[in-house]
């Protein structure tokens, strides 16, 4: 037998994970609307990133993108409509309050480039 195995597991071949090491069943979802709600929060902290009112946790800049923004903000809310059969009242209520936040933004951000007077080339 293996060193491997405590005495519940010795005969089902099943090895013991040693102390600190990485177990991906700790992480894994349970089901795909858990997974879907970890979606929901990374695509609202991509937005808040690419909206340039949040650090690039990469970069570690302000790093706007409003492309990317809007890829975010109606991705997150295509994923809440397949959701809202998943989520209980109150979650369902806090994702939209996140999506209303998000798109009040982006149209704030979105105000504030196109008042930006345009770079000219510089004349020689």
């Amino acid at each position: 037998m293996s060193d491997n195995l405590n005495a519940n597991q010795a005969g089902k071949g099943v090895a013991e994970e040693p102390e600190g090491k990485f177990n991906p069943q700790e992480f894994y979802p349970r089901d795909v609307a858990t997974f879907l709600r970890g979606i929901m929060l990374f695509l609202g902290e991509q937005a808040w990133i690419y909206m340039g009112l949040t650090l690039h946790p990469i970069q570690g800049k302000i790093t706007k993108d409003l492309s990317q923004a809007r890829l975010a903000v109606n991705s997150m809310e295509s994923l809440l409509l397949q959701l809202s059969g998943y989520l209980a009242e109150g979650e369902l209520s806090e994702f939209r309050k996140m999506l209303a936040d998000l798109k009040l933004n982006f149209v704030s951000q979105s105000a504030r480039e196109e008042e930006k007077p345009e770079e000219k080339p510089e004349e020689k």
